[in-house]
């Protein structure tokens, strides 16, 4: 406002209200009455203010009654303003600046309204540091103040102190006084953590709890992504290493036309043969994550889907150790769907459920997430329900605050509607938090593999890594921070229905939804094979499980082929006398184990090393020959067989490499088996014992290997197999 030149008072009229300048004068009386035309506005205690005008004689007084906010909507659209706003303040005449009034010993009285009851008002003052409405030292002028000061009617207020006040309604004020979480200001939020009354609650006590689970399932995901990476079944330096097929998507809107008019029965039996296939690969999926430690969509994205086999796994080029772990679980697949029907609706069950629950999921293996990433995510679900669970009972109203719970009124919702209030927190979350683990899942290269693409590729992981963590610790602070207010002004006798609300979140997260889908899926399974009892006795086309083959069907196949079964033994009678005198001398085996250690096999562990790892390993490299000199005859090769051409190899049986002898014994083995075993198993035999623990013994201590072959003696490690 500008300022008075020469008379007392003046009224300015602008956009936000009349503005009322008064020159003040000492009065002798005990308050000094500030009018408005023949109205009072204002009532000064004389005394505070004779003091004042000693120092100062130029004081002004600015009185607006604002008729709008400050975002320019008028004041009678805010239900919650029962009287005023009204703006007061103190000028100096001669220095042109606010005069600060606050902590005054006597109350000023402020007129908010000339009209209407006080009844059911409340006095409150607008906050500056805080941007909200507050009590603190302001209330509704009582009869007596209003008889000494000589002032009748209207709605005045009571204050020490002078800004910008006004009159609201009960259900605002309670609001205000009854909210279970107002944290307006860091400094707030330190007081609220300092106050540990509350901290040994219930609720409090189950929330320390929750978070000492996820901080524990976190740091143990943590340890087995350093024992998956020092197995080196999977690193994140794999992604780098193999490139994945470009994706091609193809879309026929002629196709699409004819899915969408198709007739409602075909529709429907699509639907249906969807719904199978799904349940279908889910219940298998179950019993090979269960069985080999991976997660569902690992199963489905790299061995067998909803189409069949994946018939590019980029992962295979990248890892040895899972492209034979993939080799044994595509052999499993259909002993799996076997092995499903056989079992009852409560076994099926039970294997869906350990599959599904996202506990055992989180510590599983995924190569396109690690574990403790996935068990962060888990957390941040439950915080982020649990978080919004608090907003909108606090902004509800349905909890009331520890301060004032005798003047607060009492929440009319029955459990059912905290029920649902926290199965809807929860579905809010799962969107955001999918789409969030979405963007920070691994893939592979795309294209040609160069160094500057690997660069690029390795730089974007880390980066997407260290986002992650941030981003995911600053979200569960808010949450935690959230919470933690909200139950800090929990009311004791609300604290039944927190509990009730918390209990839903967690057992929906962690027991309703995987019993849900595991019921599903075992009932589902049911359904479809007895639908279609045919998938398990043929198998399923579109999934490529295949039940019916069978040696007797497919000699019969042959025969038809080739002609009748006695010509068929006539001609197969040459590579069945070569493959029955195929052997080879104990004393050749026990010359190549010895090898792997040196050298053949590199990173060779006898207590970890299956046949199949060394047969790809070391028998495979160590069996390929010249052509020209595998025609000359069995020998042992010794050539350098990296400069030869693959045009120029050709691959033999290592027993004819080394020199094949008529074998006298036949093994029958097992590839995932340890190749130690086998070979201990054939020493076993040659000593003529029936266990072979103690040959394994002397095979994995490199010292007792001379030891071992003195005990064969010539005519043991001459045995032939």
């Amino acid at each position: 406002p500008r300022f008075l030149e020469s008379s007392h008072i003046e009224i300015l009229a602008s956009p936000v209200g009349n503005i009322v300048l008064t020159e003040l004068a000492s009065s002798n009386a005990k308050r000094t009455i500030v009018h408005e035309g023949s109205e009072p506005i204002l009532a000064l205690p004389s005394e505070w203010l004779h003091d004042r005008l000693e120092e100062d004689p130029s004081l002004v007084l600015a009185v607006t009654a604002l008729n709008t906010t400050g975002d320019g909507h008028p004041v009678e659209s805010q239900q919650a303003v029962g009287a005023g706003p009204v703006s007061v303040m103190l000028f100096s005449n001669r220095t042109k600046k606010q005069f600060k009034v606050d902590d005054l010993k006597e109350e000023i009285l402020i007129r908010l309204s000339p009209h209407g009851s006080p009844d059911g008002v409340h006095c409150v003052f607008w906050d500056e540091e805080g941007k909200s409405w507050s009590s603190a030292g302001v209330s509704l002028a009582t009869p007596e103040h209003l008889q000494d000061a000589n002032i009748t009617g209207g709605v005045w207020c009571s204050t020490t102190h002078l800004t910008i006040f006004a009159g609201v309604y009960n259900d605002f004020f309670d609001m205000l006084q009854c909210a279970s979480n107002k944290i307006l200001s860091l400094e707030e939020f330190v007081d609220v953590v300092r106050a540990r009354h509350w901290w040994s609650r219930a609720p409090a006590v189950r929330l320390w709890v929750l978070l000492v689970c996820l901080v524990l399932l976190t740091c143990y995901a943590a340890h087995r992504d350093e024992l998956l990476r020092r197995s080196g079944l999977w690193c994140d330096a794999f992604f780098l290493e193999a490139a994945a097929p470009k994706r091609r998507i193809a879309f026929s809107i002629a196709s699409w036309l004819r899915r969408i008019l198709s007739p409602s029965h075909l529709r429907v039996a699509a639907l249906f043969d969807w719904i199978e296939v799904r349940v279908i690969t889910t219940s298998v999926h179950s019993i090979v994550a269960r069985k080999h430690g991976l997660t569902l969509s690992t199963v489905r994205s790299h061995v067998w889907g909803d189409h069949g086999f994946v018939k590019v796994d980029p992962a295979t080029k990248a890892s040895r150790k899972w492209r034979m772990e993939r080799a044994l679980i595509c052999d499993e697949i259909n002993v799996s769907l076997r092995q499903l029907a056989k079992l009852s609706l409560c076994e099926r069950f039970c294997i869906a459920f350990s599959a599904i629950n996202p506990v055992s999921s989180a510590l599983r293996v995924n190569f396109e997430m690690s574990a403790a990433k996935r068990a962060k995510a888990l957390g941040d679900k439950l915080l982020g329900s649990i978080m919004v669970s608090a907003l909108v009972f606090s902004v509800s109203g349905s909890f009331e605050s520890a301060a004032n719970p005798a003047s607060c009124p009492r929440s009319t919702m029955n459990p059912a509607v905290y029920m649902a209030t926290a199965l809807f927190s929860a579905a809010l979350v799962v969107l955001p938090m999918n789409t969030w683990l979405l963007l920070h899942r691994h893939s592979f290269l795309e294209g040609e593999i160069s160094e500057a693409s690997q660069r690029w590729k390795m730089r974007n992981m880390q980066l997407s890594n260290v986002t992650f963590w941030v981003l995911g610790s600053l979200y569960s602070c808010a949450c935690i921070s959230i919470v933690v207010s909200f139950l800090a002004n929990l009311s004791e006798r609300d604290e039944w229905k927190w509990n009730l609300t918390f209990a839903i979140l967690v057992t929906r997260l962690f027991v309703l939804k995987p019993v849900a889908k595991a019921g599903c899926l075992a009932f589902g399974f049911a359904a479809a094979i007895s639908r279609k009892p045919s998938i398990v006795s043929d198998g399923h086309k579109r999934l490529e499980v295949d039940l019916t083959r069978k040696l007797a069907t497919d000699m019969k196949a042959v025969a038809d082929t080739h002609g009748s079964l006695s010509d068929l033994t006539e001609e197969a009678a040459g590579k069945v006398m070569e493959l029955a005198e195929r052997g080879i001398r104990l004393a050749q085996l026990l010359e190549f184990y010895e090898g792997l250690e040196d050298g053949a096999m590199p990173g060779f562990d006898p207590a970890t090393a299956t046949t199949h790892e060394v047969v790809r390993a070391a028998i495979i490299p160590l069996s390929l020959v010249k052509k020209a000199e595998a025609e000359a005859g069995p020998k042992q090769q010794t050539r350098r067989r990296s400069r030869w051409s693959a045009a120029d190899l050709q691959g033999l049986a290592y027993a004819t490499v080394v020199g094949s002898s008529i074998p006298t014994r036949m093994v029958t083995h097992n590839w995932s088996n340890k190749f130690r075993d086998l070979v201990a198993a054939c020493v076993a035999d040659a000593l003529g014992t029936n266990m072979y623990e103690r040959a394994a013994a002397k095979l994995s201590d490199k010292m007792q290997m001379a030891e071992l072959r003195a005990e064969l003696g010539a005519g043991g490690v001459g045995s032939t197999y």
